[in-house]
């Protein structure tokens, strides 16, 4: 296919080295697979952090006040809800947003943290993830 093939090899490919050096090749493999293996890491991180988290969320909720707290009377002073009224009121989604608030601060942190604090990137973190 000649200089057609090649046209369209670099066209549909996602890294063209532009020299003939093996060196090249090593290089561009050898970082291709530092970002694979770094977004394993990520992946695993993120994976072991969230599902923790998400499970200490829903057990600790559940164990210590919906199971435990004693009944009041309030509840049965107002009328039934519908079933088709939803379970996120609007009171709810009047948090949000709190919750832009704080992923904003937690940006801000994350990327001039050092900067704001006078502070390396470690203590950075640690302030983020506390």
């Amino acid at each position: 296919m000649r200089i057609q093939g090649t046209e369209v090899a670099k066209d549909s490919s996602g890294v063209v080295i532009m020299d003939d050096n093996f060196a090249s090749l090593v290089t561009v493999l050898r970082w291709g697979r530092c970002v694979y293996n770094n977004i394993q890491k990520f992946i695993q991180f993120q994976l072991t952090i969230n599902i923790a988290a998400i499970g200490i969320n829903f057990i600790a909720p559940i164990s210590a006040a919906i199971a435990k707290e004693k009944p009041i009377k309030e509840p049965m002073e107002k009328p039934p809800v519908s079933r088709t009224e939803p379970l996120i009121t609007s009171i709810m989604w009047r948090n949000l947003p709190q919750f832009l608030y704080q992923i904003g601060i937690l940006l801000i942190m994350q990327f001039k943290g050092e900067k704001i604090f006078g502070v390396d990137d470690k203590a950075t973190t640690a302030l983020i993830l506390q």
